[in-house]
């Protein structure tokens, strides 16, 4: 018999675990899904991925949604309850009602896509407006056309305020015309009269004008305030970034200067002072290393910033004076560090690099050789240099070194390693890594 602990749970229905759901957390998903890009500016991650005019535009967008939602929402509950008499086709009205409320929906959709509006949406806005504005006066039955059951008088306000916060003052001038004249065509026709100074015609032309202006200045405001805030910020990290660089370049000249004391000057006094016979075979390497460290310290490209050194040019740097102090002089060329390498291609590369001047050391027959370092937007290459007795690559063996500290290594980073040689002329080692991950 098949014991309790064994016996599996029947899953649980899908439709149960939606209505178990608290409503709260339904609706709250349900506004994420509608307003999550528009009205995200309490969101950390949001706002740290966002700029200041953006986040600025958004919320300019929040707010005219919200007035348009001010709108239409008691509209379609006015319609719903509006007596029989108040509209000559009350279908006809549910179907306008139904036209505005889906036409807004897929504005706030592309607006939310593309955080801001497209200027085809506002000339779009504009004509669905207009349109409906002149349907519904011929369809509201009342003496004022400009009553609430004539709802698309409103969606008119709501139609300044976008012109006026999308378009340059003139063309949102233009828009704000078009639209008095729309709403006195409008009245025209429910009237077939019209009264520029009634009262109800006064109110929603002022309500126009300014809800316009309002909507302008806001948009300018604050779009102004977020430039200036980009403008600071850039500002601020640029000063940090000098500050930084400076006391990178501090630290850097004290090493030096430590390092120049404890190899360079204390080897030069001590041959002063007559500690050193500078004629001694030990000697005489030990001035060959501190020459090529200062060789490299004077050619070093100035266009790769010693405050930047980085792990790269610290592991080379460490790999040349490993060698040097063996007796191989190499000079050095860079140009164009990367600050960084993805992974450990570092240390991969590093030890490449120390193989093949160890190399040099021991099969070319002669101490010197040259390192070229340089790096485009896609590769660093690294090429070794000698100009020793070379072999020949189609029947010499490979040996460990090649195969394995060399080619291998490359490979594993996703890299190449080259390998040119001929009996006499030299060897010449190219090593690629890629900078992409």
């Amino acid at each position: 018999m098949q014991s309790a602990e064994a016996a599996p749970l029947a899953p649980e229905p899908r439709d149960a675990a939606v209505l178990t759901t608290p409503f709260t957390a339904r609706l709250r998903a349900a506004w994420r899904i509608l307003f999550g890009n528009v009205l995200s500016w309490n969101d950390p991650q949001y706002l740290s991925t966002r700029s200041s005019t953006d986040r600025a535009l958004r919320f300019i967008l929040a707010l005219l949604f919200i007035q348009r939602a001010s709108y239409l929402l008691p509209a379609i509950a006015a319609a719903a309850t509006a007596p029989p008499t108040t509209y000559q086709d009350s279908t006809l009205n549910t179907a306008l009602l139904g036209l505005a409320g889906g036409w807004n929906l897929l504005l706030l959709l592309i607006a939310r896509r593309r955080g801001w509006f497209p200027r085809w949406t506002v000339w779009t806005d504009l004509a669905i407006v207009i349109g409906l504005l002149f349907i519904s006066s011929r369809n509201v039955t009342g003496a004022d056309v400009f009553s609430d059951s004539n709802w698309p008088v409103q969606l008119a306000l709501a139609a300044s305020a976008l012109t006026a916060a999308a378009f340059r003052p003139w063309l949102a001038a233009t828009c704000l015309t078009i639209i008095a004249a729309a709403l006195l065509a409008a009245a025209y026709l429910h009237d077939n009269q019209i009264d520029l100074l009634a009262q109800p015609t006064l109110s929603v032309l002022n309500g126009c004008l300014w809800y316009a202006v309002a909507a302008h200045f806001v948009r300018r405001y604050l779009s102004g305030q977020g430039r200036i805030l980009e403008q600071i910020q850039a500002e601020q990290l640029h000063a940090e970034t000098q500050r930084a660089a400076s006391a990178a370049r501090a630290t850097e000249r004290q090493t030096q200067y430590r390092h120049l004391h404890n190899t360079v000057l204390t080897t030069l006094t001590a041959i002063a002072r007559g500690g050193l016979d500078h004629k001694t075979t030990e000697v005489q390497r030990r001035c060959a290393t501190e020459a090529a460290y200062l060789r490299n310290l004077i050619t070093n490209d100035p266009e790769t910033d010693i405050a930047t050194e980085s792990r790269l040019q610290n592991l080379m740097s460490a790999t040349l004076a490993d060698v040097e102090a063996l007796g191989l002089e190499v000079h050095v060329k860079q140009h164009s560090l990367p600050e960084r390498l993805p992974g450990n291609r570092c240390d991969t590369l590093s030890e490449a690099v120390r193989e093949a001047l160890n190399n040099v050391l021991k099969h070319s027959g002669t101490t010197e050789a040259w390192l070229t370092a340089f790096a485009d937007n896609t590769r660093l290459t690294v090429r070794i240099v000698d100009r020793g007795r070379g072999f020949d690559t189609a029947t010499t063996p490979r040996g460990y070194g090649i195969t394995h500290a060399i080619e291998a290594n490359m490979h594993d980073i996703g890299g190449t390693a080259l390998i040119d040689s001929s009996p006499g002329d030299g060897t010449i080692v190219e090593l690629t890594v890629p900078l992409c991950e």
